[in-house]
């Protein structure tokens, strides 16, 4: 079995507020690397370890673009990929519930078909060696170590959506090293999203695979360098093989200091001026959108998403 793992997609309508360039574009030029890399190396499974979307009230525009950009991969003459692995991450869940039908990823997965698997407890079984894979969405518990089935030992692929770390860290909570998380658990490899810093580990050819966000949001990320994760399993021998896939990124994306200063005091003066100046014939919303004209583009893009997450 050969998998290509990402890390959390948040694929989004709207830039972050520190993106400058035509950040919808990027996610669909990454979306397109990932899958064509996933053709060039032969995978039979894409693995997306959660936060496929920011939010959980995607459009459905973007949605759709998605399901078609999926099926382009599966249709493409002569490509390996067979199945979309995915498990939820809280931006996936509406307020953080567990349900799962009526979010994007939950269209995503329906619109793919049998293409789609949600990984769970229950074991995925790949045909041929019979390797196996589970997982655990966001607030669901680890999963069961699978019964072996036939005469060859299932090598184990578990994907989660839990905080998993290099380094211990000093807060409380289900957040486990890589070294616990190996020691605790019997998977030969994890492929881990939420935590938004790449890392590998390995010990005794078992991984633990975290390859944190696949597009840089904030400036704070400028220096991640984001990767893919190319697992080769052979039940036969029993070894893993991982490597790690370069991701492009691009330079002069975020805006600098000084000019986040200057639209956070004319964000605070436009703040200052709604009570001043308004339509009584249009709803508060449209007040503010329209007032937003009048500002610079980074303003308006921190008033266009916050309208949107406002509904």
């Amino acid at each position: 079995m050969k998998i290509l793992a990402c890390g959390d997609l948040h694929f989004r309508a709207h830039a972050p507020v520190n993106r400058i360039d035509d950040f919808f574009a990027v996610q669909l030029r990454k979306l397109d690397f990932i899958l064509e890399q996933a053709r060039k190396n032969k995978c039979d499974t894409v693995v997306f370890p959660g936060d496929v979307f920011d939010r959980a009230n995607a459009p459905y525009a973007l949605v759709e673009t998605l399901i078609r950009t999926f099926k382009h991969t599966l249709a493409w003459v002569g490509s390996s990929v067979q199945t979309f692995v995915f498990v939820f991450g809280q931006h996936d869940l509406r307020y953080h519930t567990s349900g799962k039908a009526n979010t994007p990823l939950g269209v995503l997965v329906a619109g793919l078909g049998d293409s789609a698997l949600v990984a769970g407890a229950e074991p995925i079984y790949e045909t041929t060696w019979e390797n196996a894979i589970n997982g655990a969405s966001w607030g669901e518990e680890f999963p069961r170590l699978p019964e072996r089935r036939g005469k060859v030992k299932p090598l184990l692929v578990t994907v989660l959506h839990k905080t998993i770390t290099q380094e211990p860290l000093p807060w409380e909570g289900e957040i486990y090293t890589a070294k616990e998380l190996l020691d605790k658990y019997p998977a030969d490899v994890f492929i881990c999203g939420d935590n938004h810093t790449r890392f590998v580990h390995e010990d005794k050819g078992r991984f633990v695979v975290n390859l944190g966000s696949v597009t840089r949001m904030s400036k704070d990320q400028a220096k991640h360098k984001p990767a893919l994760a190319l697992i080769d399993l052979n039940a036969v021998s029993g070894k893993v093989n991982c490597k790690l896939i370069p991701i492009p990124i691009e330079a002069d994306v975020f805006r600098d200091e000084d000019e986040r200063l200057q639209d956070d005091e004319k964000m605070e003066k436009f703040m200052q001026s709604l009570g001043k100046d308004y339509q009584a014939d249009l709803d508060y919303k449209e007040n503010v959108r329209l007032a937003g004209e009048k500002c610079s583009s980074g303003v308006k893009r921190v008033i266009d998403n916050v309208l949107e997450t406002v509904g």
